[in-house]
């Protein structure tokens, strides 16, 4: 049901809401967070059940790893128990395959990165594929990430159909370092896509859009247009001028020592 509703218009999503508003809550899985409801309970919590997102909400201490440069705006309205530290990345663990490396930094030619999230489909992937071979004229190459939670790496490689600009692999790539290597990364994410997004250095293609002549035309515009490129590089100095992992750990720390004075 939801992405069906995702690809209505506006006043038909209002409407929608508003009539099945108790249904949702119950069943959609953001308010039903079982992992969640299994790690509380491991550390003590005396209710052996599922968090929801308000349950999180009213916790003492709410640690969210979005950069505070996206909501400078209303910080005043943010409650006490609320803090934003930055962003958190994974370790990047394991190497780097150095053909895959040859392969994006080899020749004249723009390189690309895609690559879904955890919430990605085997259909965003395959539209992006199909994005990178749309058009002949194209010279660039690409390298596709198939993980194994999203598809067979086989099926991903029969929809490349041998094109010699792509390089589909389920081998480990390491994100930050992958990024830094390439021109372009198609993804499917969440709030880092977005926030990428609000710094005006990437373009959002909604769910219902999400085809491979629009793939192909965003790719085409952040590579013809160097101000896409700026951004980007402002972004990543932003978010690399603060350490939301040291934030988090610290902001944690004094929790407890103040929680422990009292």
């Amino acid at each position: 049901m939801i992405p069906v509703a995702t690809s209505l218009p506006r006043p038909a999503r209002q409407r929608l809401a508003w009539l099945t508003g108790g249904m949702t809550v119950k069943k959609t899985p953001i308010f039903h967070q079982h992992n969640l409801g299994a790690a509380a309970a491991a550390c003590g919590r005396p209710v052996k059940d599922t968090i929801s997102l308000f349950d999180m909400n009213m916790t003492d201490l709410n640690l969210v790893n979005y950069h505070p440069v996206f909501h400078a705006d209303h910080a005043h309205r943010r409650p006490k128990n609320i803090v934003l530290t930055g962003l958190v990345f994974a370790p990047s663990v394991g190497d780097f395959d150095k053909d895959i490396i040859a392969y994006m930094t080899s020749g004249p030619r723009h390189s690309i990165l895609a690559t879904m999230g955890s919430s990605g489909t085997e259909d965003f992937l395959f539209e992006a594929i199909k994005a990178f071979r749309l058009h002949k004229e194209d010279d660039w190459k690409a390298v596709v990430l198939a993980a194994p939670s999203i598809c067979a790496v086989e099926k991903a490689q029969e929809v490349a159909a041998r094109d010699p600009r792509l390089l589909v692999t389920q081998r480990f790539i390491p994100a930050l370092t992958a990024n830094a290597l390439v021109d372009v990364a198609v993804i499917h994410g969440g709030q880092g896509t977005v926030q990428t997004v609000l710094a005006a250095a990437g373009i959002r293609i909604q769910r219902q859009h999400w085809k491979p002549k629009n793939i192909r035309n965003a790719v085409r515009t952040v590579l013809d247009n160097p101000g896409y490129v700026a951004k980007a590089r402002a972004l990543r100095d932003t978010i690399n001028n603060l350490d939301g992992a040291k934030t988090a750990a610290e902001v944690m720390w004094n929790f407890i020592l103040r929680d422990e004075k009292i």
